[in-house]
């Protein structure tokens, strides 16, 4: 069974734009893998934060920059995690 919500937000501020969004999901495992102690049960939350910065335009392409973070939590060790990322690009602004 495999659940998932889901909530994103975004905010004009002047010429930048602002996003915010989150997750949250759960996987619950029909049965026990005869390798692992217990039934595989995740529950995963996510968040991230971005922005596009259409004031620094060049030949209509922008820059923006994108933060997330992520955790895994699972009664099987191999899929319990923490996950940290950046992201920078360009992208077209108009």
């Amino acid at each position: 069974m495999d659940t998932r919500h889901v909530r994103f937000f975004f905010k004009e501020w002047g010429r930048t734009t602002l996003v915010l969004d989150g997750s949250y999901s759960r996987l619950t495992a029909d049965a026990r893998l005869f390798l692992y102690p217990a039934k595989r049960v995740d529950d995963r939350f996510s968040i991230g934060l971005g922005a596009t910065f259409r004031a620094i335009q060049w030949k209509g392409l922008a820059p923006y920059a994108r933060v997330r973070a992520e955790r895994n939590r699972s009664a099987v060790g191999i899929y319990d995690f923490s996950r940290r990322a950046a992201e920078f690009g360009v992208t077209s602004a108009f």
